[in-house]
């Protein structure tokens, strides 16, 4: 770990935390990423260098700090913190943030706007509603014929409670996952778009690529009518939100 006045590139992502999202629930990317341990320690000391050397000092050391890469999933990952509230304080800490880091801001939109989407759990009212997106949910994660201990975390998370878990673990074993899709199909445009968000998170969470669970998601998007450009800017920000592999 380094020392108080020095900052690695994945102990910014604490600092950036601290200063623009303080108290914020992490994003899913960091929640729910392998190698906690590693991962936990470098966000905390990111956050005691902050304590030590102020805002002021992450403004002057973190655009020389950052490739690109990085500094494209640090500000994803401000992003998905800050995704879940429409506020004032959190469009103005990703302008100062994306200006910092030279984010292009047609980019930083379109990011921030698919990782809002992505946290807009208010879409769904009913729970019906919820327990048929948590049934696709199940259904693209067993669709490699696994269901790994992240993709489980994130299950339980989409569906808030253990009840709608297992109502929709139930509505999968009776109608398979077919019949699943064509129930959701009748959502509204921007429920579609916020399960299709949320699946894409399960694509990543586990950090492998599964050609089953891609086929499963790219017949999601065709019978959800996701639009591609919609979709694609999904894939992008959450691509870019998990790609920690940037920090080597």
């Amino acid at each position: 770990m380094t020392g108080v006045n020095e900052l690695a590139p994945l102990e910014s992502m604490g600092a950036v935390l601290a200063v623009w999202a303080p108290g914020r629930q992490l994003p899913p990317s960091l929640r729910l990423a392998k190698g906690q341990d590693v991962l936990s320690a470098a966000l905390a000391a990111g956050e005691t260098w902050v304590e030590a050397n102020g805002r002021d000092g992450l403004v002057d050391v973190l655009p020389s700090l950052l490739d690109e890469g990085q500094s494209a999933c640090v500000f994803a990952n401000l992003a998905g913190a800050l995704a879940a509230e429409d506020s004032r304080e959190g469009r103005v800490a990703l302008r100062e943030l994306g200006e910092l880091l030279k984010i292009n801001d047609r980019d930083g939109r379109d990011l921030v706007r698919s990782l809002e989407c992505l946290a807009s759990r208010d879409l769904l009212r009913e729970r019906e509603e919820w327990v048929g997106c948590t049934a696709v949910m199940i259904g693209l994660s067993a669709a490699d014929g696994e269901e790994v201990g992240e993709e489980s975390k994130w299950l339980e998370e989409f569906a808030g409670e253990a009840g709608v878990l297992t109502e929709a673990r139930a509505l999968l074993d009776e109608r398979g996952k077919d019949d699943l899709i064509e129930k959701v199909e009748g959502l509204g445009s921007r429920q579609r778009n916020f399960l299709m968000a949320n699946l894409m998170v399960l694509m990543f969470v586990d950090g492998k690529w599964s050609g089953e669970e891609q086929a499963m998601l790219d017949e999601c998007c065709e019978k959800l009518r996701v639009m591609t450009w919609e979709a694609e800017g999904q894939l992008k920000a959450i691509h870019t939100m998990f790609n920690l592999s940037v920090f080597g």
